[in-house]
C-alpha cells in the first residue's frame, strides 16, 4: 500500500478487535515521536479528554521511551497535554501561549458578584483577568443571529466584570509569535 509504514511495535502492547496493537498511550507517544509534538497534544488531549487514556498511562509510556530517538518529543507532549480543552483549536492556542511561557488556565467559570455564571471561557490567563478565546468557524458559521447576539452579550457581561477579551482564529494560530505578542499587549494593556 502506498504511504503504509509497517515497523515493529515500540511500548506495550494490548489486544484489540483484529489481534495485538499499540496501547492508547503508546500510540499516543509514537504519534508526537514521528509526526511531532503538535500531533501529540492534539492527540492526546483528546484522548484524555474523552477518558481514553490517563495521564498516568501517558507517562508510563513516556517513560518507556526515555532513551530512544526522538523521545523529547513525547516529553514535551506529556508537559503540554491536557483533557480540559475541547478542540483542536484550542490544544494549539494551548501549545502556541504555553511554549510563549503564557501560563493559562483552560475551561474556567467566570461568575458575577452573585455567584451566577457568566460564561466559561477557553482560557484564563494566570494571574490576570484577560482571557483568551479561539473562535473555530463551526460556532458563527451558521450566521445564526440568536448565536451571535448571544456570544456578543456574553463577552459585554464578562468585560463589564473587568476582563479582557482576546480572540484568536485559525488565521492566527499559523503565526504562534504573533499569537503570543497578541496575547502579551493585552497583558500589558490589562495591568
Amino acid at each position: 500500500m502506498r504511504g503504509l509504514r509497517v515497523r515493529p511495535m515500540r511500548g506495550e502492547v494490548g489486544d484489540s478487535p483484529w489481534g495485538k496493537a499499540a496501547t492508547p498511550a503508546d500510540a499516543l507517544v509514537q504519534m508526537a515521536m514521528d509526526h511531532g509534538i503538535e500531533a501529540g497534544v492534539v492527540s492526546a488531549d483528546d484522548a484524555l479528554r474523552r477518558e481514553k487514556v490517563t495521564q498516568d498511562e501517558l507517562k508510563g509510556a513516556v517513560e518507556r521511551v526515555e532513551n530512544w530517538p526522538d523521545a523529547h518529543k513525547a516529553r514535551s507532549m506529556l508537559a503540554l497535554c491536557s483533557g480540559l480543552r475541547e478542540s483542536v483549536g484550542e490544544s494549539r492556542c494551548g501549545i502556541a501561549l504555553e511554549l510563549a511561557g503564557i501560563r493559562v488556565t483552560p475551561q474556567v467559570e467566570i461568575k458575577d458578584a452573585f455567584g451566577k455564571l457568566v460564561g466559561r471561557v477557553d482560557f484564563l490567563v494566570e494571574g490576570t483577568k484577560v482571557i483568551v478565546e479561539f473562535d473555530g468557524k463551526v460556532k458563527f458559521e451558521s450566521g445564526n443571529p440568536e448565536v451571535l447576539w448571544a456570544e456578543k452579550t456574553r463577552e459585554d457581561r464578562l468585560r463589564r466584570l473587568g476582563y479582557t477579551v482576546v480572540r484568536l482564529t485559525w488565521a492566527d494560530l499559523e503565526r504562534p509569535g504573533a499569537v503570543a505578542a497578541k496575547v502579551q499587549a493585552a497583558i500589558r494593556d490589562a495591568a
